[in-house]
């Protein structure tokens, strides 16, 4: 009775919306489980528990589902089926090569246009850092870290950048939770610190200068996490 119940529900909400637009909510929605950690990299989606679950129907999951394995965040694998993305060292510097790259744009485009208040924007991002620091609050300052460098490239205004960093976004946050990063440097924060100020400066050369070191010495510390070394920051 209670499938039947489950699945009647799963049939009314998918009606209440477009399907394109339900598809795109339920691709959020696995998102989401994967950034917090209810999914993690190598899982196997079963598609009947994951629309029971969510409580949609299956047609517009297959949808999400497709539409997160081209994204990157899902991986396809013939007769087993769909899991989380597990990202290996060549993920990660493929990601970090780009990253670089799309950060170091990012961050020219954004010295010569930034405003007072992109400015506060970006110090709230880091007050929030800190704030969970000092409550030693892992998951939060992991997120906020990536909601940082994000917020770097949304204030941009140019949506393709921003697009492709996002889909590198998720695939990296689902990763930080699984390697289990380690949050606890006030240094840290001082970096990011720095970037800021260098990106309010106006000194575009200096910008790209310290953003460029800052994900390349971000990349060489989440290779080394993968090898089981100690990190601090990712």
């Amino acid at each position: 009775m209670l499938f039947t119940l489950g699945c009647a529900l799963q049939t009314e909400t998918s009606y209440l919306l477009p399907r394109e637009l339900l598809s795109d909510g339920i691709a959020n929605r696995i998102k989401s489980l994967i950034i917090t950690g209810e999914l993690r990299p190598g899982d196997h989606l079963v598609e009947t528990d994951l629309a029971f679950k969510l409580g949609v129907s299956r047609a517009p999951l297959r949808e999400a589902l497709r539409q997160l394995t081209s994204e990157g965040v899902l991986v396809s694998q013939p007769h087993r089926g769909t899991f989380v993305r597990e990202l290996t060292e060549q993920d990660i510097l493929e990601i970090y090569s780009l990253r670089g790259a799309l950060e170091a744009l990012a961050v020219e485009i954004l010295v010569e246009r930034i405003t007072p208040e992109q400015v506060a924007i970006l110090y709230s991002v880091i007050d929030e850092m800190k704030e969970s620091l000092q409550n030693k609050n892992k998951l939060p300052i992991s997120n906020l870290d990536m909601k940082l460098h994000e917020t770097i490239c949304r204030l941009t205004g140019h949506s393709r950048l921003y697009e492709a960093w996002s889909r590198m976004g998720t695939q990296l946050k689902s990763f930080f939770l699984a390697a289990d990063p380690l949050y606890n440097d006030e240094q840290m924060i001082n970096r990011h610190v720095e970037l800021v100020e260098v990106i309010a400066s106006g000194d575009k050369v200096k910008a790209v200068e310290v953003i460029k070191e800052h994900i390349s010495n971000a990349g060489v510390r989440l290779l080394a996490r993968t090898q089981k070394e100690p990190l601090s920051e990712v």
